[in-house]
């Protein structure tokens, strides 16, 4: 590593002499060089429209200049090192920081690069360690040249240095059909908002009234007041639709999901997107435990799916790095989750099985307490004179669909063992289906709530070090929840049976050691 390599610090003597390294100066220059254009655009907007307001220009001008400064101060005080033990780094003048990152605890090195960085061929590398998003000591370098970014990355996560070239399989590419399945969706009227919101401000700025213009139109149409309504709201979603397309274009453009493989034990998933922000992110087959797929309602109708791999060094629950594809169709997801299954098994194709009815009388009974006690409370407050008598009914028209997604929760449960997998599944309205590798588990909490005692089910909570940290198959029968556990765990099964014979009533947290 230039200067100085690890390869060169061989003793703890000689690491605590290697020189502390800089950040590129070269991002200051790009944010000056912005600076300049947004302000002289400003005093250009001045000279020529000085009726209208130029402050959103100005606004933009002061933005530049504070980013400018920020970037000159992060280059002042700003130093890194890598030692064969850790990676360090030091910030601040007036309230000095210092981070640093074992080595042997690093679980990800990604790279960045918003459009600025990208002008002067520059990345920012996120160094993670897989912890918590408060507590963890990873930490970013913005901003580096591509090359020390790479040379940096090989020096962390280490290949074999004679394995063969790497070489690609690409598992899925972007397709323009993807937009239409991110784009749908209801909170699009309020990006269009957005959007209007914003154009009103930048034609401002050339002395453009947007709410005369559109008075015009309204005017010169003769619409009428519905209709001029109903323009409206259908104008605003286009423009919601549009923006969407524009987001999701910026986020995902040239998306690419491969297998690549170097040598032994050299194979990892990767993605690459971005039009003006490119993210590149490994990860890892040794580090990877398992894949989630999430299914709101509204989606599974039209058979569409989110995709998650779960694995140490990303948490699914803080960090959009989990995700190997956007919204995608459900046999797009599918043919994704086989690449991370690479010894055959097909876990996601098995069938599960059901729970017991008792699961299906339990959500039944949530369905119809639910609007009833609302029911009763608009009863209670109609005889108080609060809200009109006539209101109470009301809830109960609800009844239909609570006991309709009882339904669809009950029918949603399900849990199977395939070779060294696990797979639960549960949710109404998001339907998540979770395979986990058995080797994964580090431990196991059988819980039972009265009722369930009462229904002789239960509830089998699966910790992991990886992904969501915890995941559930909920009310299975107590044979089931034996049969589960053991086959996924035999050994903590014959402690469960030779005893009593029965599992403990409440619940049991047996530790297991963690998966390498």
């Amino acid at each position: 590593m230039n200067p100085a390599t690890v390869a060169e610090a061989e003793t703890p003597e000689a690491a605590t002499e290697l020189p502390w390294l800089r950040l590129d100066i070269k991002l200051f220059y790009v944010n000056a060089a912005k600076f300049t254009i947004s302000f002289a655009t400003g005093l250009t907007s001045y000279f020529l429209y000085e009726s209208g307001p130029v402050w959103p220009l100005l606004v933009v001008s002061g933005i530049s200049a504070l980013m400018t400064l920020r970037d000159l101060w992060r280059w002042l005080f700003t130093r890194y090192r890598v030692t064969p033990e850790r990676v360090e780094r030091r910030t601040g003048l007036l309230v000095r920081e210092e981070r640093h990152v074992q080595r042997d605890r690093i679980r990800s090195v990604s790279s960045s690069a918003k459009l600025r960085h990208r002008l002067v061929k520059l990345r920012v590398v996120h160094i993670g360690s897989g912890e918590g998003k408060h507590f963890s000591p990873a930490f970013k370098l913005d901003a580096l040249s591509k090359d020390m970014a790479a040379r940096l990355r090989r020096e962390l996560i280490p290949r074999d240095a004679e394995a063969p070239a790497e070489r690609e399989v690409v598992i899925a590419r972007l397709r323009w059909v993807w937009f239409w399945y991110n784009i749908f969706h209801f909170w699009a009227i309020l990006a269009g908002v957005l959007f209007l919101v914003s154009l009103y401000f930048t034609l401002q700025t050339f002395a453009v009234d947007l709410i005369d213009v559109i008075a015009g139109l309204i005017h010169w149409a003769n619409l009428g007041l519905w209709r001029t309504i109903g323009a409206a709201v259908a104008i605003t979603f286009v423009l919601g639709y549009f923006s969407l397309a524009l987001d999701f274009a910026a986020k995902h453009w040239n998306f690419e999901l491969v297998r690549t493989t170097s040598g032994e034990d050299g194979t990892e998933l990767r993605t690459r997107q971005g039009l003006f922000t490119t993210k590149t992110v490994h990860r890892e087959d040794r580090r990877i435990r398992g894949v989630h797929l999430h299914e709101p309602l509204l989606w599974r109708w039209i058979r569409l799916t989110e995709t998650k791999v779960i694995t140490t060094g990303l948490n699914a629950s803080l960090n959009e790095s989990a995700n190997i594809l956007p919204r995608t169709p459900r046999h797009d997801a599918l043919h994704a989750a086989s690449f991370v299954f690479p010894d055959g098994h097909r876990p996601l194709a098995a069938p599960l099985l059901r729970h017991p009815v008792g699961a299906f009388r339990r959500r039944l009974y949530w369905a119809t307490y639910g609007p009833a006690i609302v029911a009763g409370l608009l009863a209670w407050l109609g005889a108080t004179g609060v809200v009109p008598r006539s209101w109470w009914p009301l809830p109960l028209l609800l009844l239909p669909l609570t006991w309709a997604l009882a339904w669809v929760a009950y029918r949603t449960l399900g849990h199977a063992l395939v070779g060294p997998y696990l797979v639960v599944r549960s949710g109404a309205a998001g339907r998540s289906t979770t395979v986990l590798r058995t080797r994964a588990v580090i431990g196991w909490r059988l819980r039972q709530t009265v009722f369930q005692r009462a229904g002789g089910r239960l509830t089998v909570g699966i910790p992991t070090a990886a992904g969501e940290r915890y995941y559930r198959a909920i009310d299975v029968s107590t044979p089931q929840a034996l049969a589960f556990v053991a086959g996924a765990d035999p050994e903590l099964a014959h402690e469960f049976l030779s005893g009593t014979g029965t599992p403990p009533a409440a619940s049991h947290f047996a530790p297991r050691s963690a998966a390498p």
